[in-house]
């Protein structure tokens, strides 16, 4: 069963997009997560369309395609209101205080196996499961790591 879907909106008016993926039904109600694009829908919904580009069995497999298709081009286009290329997930700061606790406890040995356990059993019970049974690839640990140090270095 598809569980999860790369998405793109579209103002008919500008023809600014927004590419994003979503685990869940595509009639849930779910909008986006991107902070500038939400701006610029809320001003006016009725100019906004969303297409379905792909659907997939689990969100890592359409945060892949999702890496593939927002790119850093894609990115500097000026009518492409995504902020940051596709494929890794973002953390909220209350993400970023749980992995930063976790990190703490394993004394930033993000080398060490059993702090990527750590880190792999923390996330594989977010909510969405974005990461479960999947391993996490090193560049989201590096993503993660270098979060977790601009937080820890306020």
């Amino acid at each position: 069963m598809k569980t999860a879907f790369l998405y793109k909106w579209i103002n008919g008016d500008t023809k600014e997009f927004y590419i994003g993926v979503h685990e869940g039904a595509t009639d849930d109600g779910y909008v986006a997560s991107g902070a500038t694009f939400l701006t610029r829908y809320n001003e006016d919904k009725t100019k906004w369309e969303r297409k379905i580009l792909s659907k997939h069995d689990t969100m890592a497999l359409a945060l892949k395609k999702e890496a593939k298709v927002v790119t850093e081009d894609m990115v500097s286009d000026p009518l492409c209101l995504n902020q940051m290329v596709g494929g890794e997930p973002t953390f909220t700061a209350v993400e970023l205080k749980h992995a930063t606790l976790s990190a703490l406890y394993h004394r930033y040995n993000l080398g060490n196996k059993d702090c990527k356990e750590a880190f792999m059993k923390l996330w594989g019970h977010y909510p969405n499961k974005h990461w479960y049974p999947q391993p996490w690839t090193e560049p989201t640990l590096y993503a993660l790591a270098s979060s977790l140090a601009r937080v820890v270095a306020k």
